[in-house]
């Protein structure tokens, strides 16, 4: 301290003063607050749960964490678990929940504060969405169109091709199906056909042809896990039918220029239409119809075909054409097929070959030819 003395005189009788002025400097001590360490964070779903070793501090007030997010490799920093600079997460727990995180790669960041004191940032830990899994892909020995993807009485096999996303490797895929009427598919109404534990083959699953579902049409998804045990939301399902039941076909019908009769019904030789508008197939779909004749009473006709039509436009029509076989009843018979080659044949139609006419002898007359 500087201090200036004055000067003392006698003025008029007046006593002596002294004056003094002064100025100076201080130093004060200061702290630092440690940062939290072992920060960690766990996926499960969109929920991020975030986990550090506290800072050892015995101040009894304004004491706290508060928690921050980036998406990596950049993106801005939110503040995370309702926490922020000015609103601290207490001393204990030293966890916290981040809720509807979305997929993706983050860092976190926790910070201590005491009083007007923050420590450094701790230390980050990087997280990483679960994996993806893709539309699965289905083959089988038999198939037919690709929306829905109809098979038979068969092994179908299932294959996906999942995303790890830049976290732990995917460890296993599963398949699951559901009712298309049930739709969405998911863990709430689905069944599961497998899981594949190798990716040798794009992770195959046979669906065995003894589990296959009911005939109709089925959802089937797949989902991925990784080695940390997280798991992928459901994927984009693909539509499958299950069709192991032929069609509905009913008897043919026949037209000619000339007919008489009903049963059977009798032609000449000419060409004769014959039509069956009554075929139905609740599956995959017919595919085609094809008639066949036959002699006789009984036996297969299938052996000797008229022809085949693949296009209803209201009935299935084909021309047997003419020369007919020889005069003689016949048995007609069609058999439909659905888009899985189950096939369905028809009750028979009869018809009867005439085309010869009747013998006449010489009339005779009185005895007389």
């Amino acid at each position: 301290m500087l201090v200036v003395i004055g000067v003392f005189a006698v003025v008029g009788g007046a006593w002596a003063y002294f004056t003094s002025v002064g100025a100076g400097t201080g130093a004060a001590s200061v702290g630092s607050l440690p940062a939290p360490t072992n920060v960690t964070g766990v996926q499960s779903g969109s929920t991020v749960t975030v986990s550090w070793t506290g800072v050892a501090d015995s101040g009894p007030e304004n004491f706290g964490y508060y928690v921050t997010r980036t998406p990596v490799p950049s993106g801005a920093t939110v503040d995370v678990c309702g926490s922020s600079p000015t609103s601290l997460l207490p001393r204990t727990p030293t966890t916290c929940n981040d809720n509807s995180v979305s997929s993706g790669t983050y860092t976190y960041t926790v910070t201590a504060v005491y009083s007007s004191f923050s420590s450094n940032a701790s230390g980050q830990v990087t997280v990483t969405g679960p994996p993806t899994a893709s539309v699965p892909g289905i083959t089988a020995a038999i198939t037919y169109s690709s929306n829905p993807l109809w098979v038979n009485r068969e092994n179908v096999a299932l294959t996906d091709g999942p995303s790890a996303n830049g976290g732990p490797a995917v460890t296993s895929v599963s398949y699951y199906y559901c009712t298309v009427s049930a739709a969405p598919c998911t863990s709430a109404n689905w069944t599961s056909i497998g899981m594949s534990s190798t990716s040798v083959g794009s992770w195959p699953v046979t669906w065995s042809s003894t589990s296959l579902p009911a005939d109709g049409t089925y959802d089937v998804v797949a989902t991925a896990t990784n080695s940390a045990l997280l798991t992928s939301p459901v994927s984009s399902s693909i539509e499958v039918g299950i069709d192991t039941t032929g069609p509905v076909i009913s008897a043919p019908t026949i037209a000619a220029a000339v007919t008489y009769g009903s049963n059977p019904t009798y032609v000449s030789n000419e060409n004769v239409t014959l039509t069956d508008n009554s075929v139905v197939d609740a599956g995959s779909g017919v595919m085609s119809l094809a008639y066949y004749y036959c002699a006789g009473s009984s036996g297969s006709c299938s052996t000797t075909p008229i022809g085949s039509s693949s296009t209803s436009s209201g009935s299935y029509s084909v021309t047997w054409s003419s020369p007919l076989p020889l005069d003689g009843p016949y048995r007609i018979e069609a058999v439909a097929t659905d888009n899985v080659t189950d096939a369905t044949t028809s009750a028979s139609t009869l018809v009867d070959v005439d085309a010869t006419p009747p013998t006449v002898s010489t009339p005779i007359v009185n005895g007389q030819p």
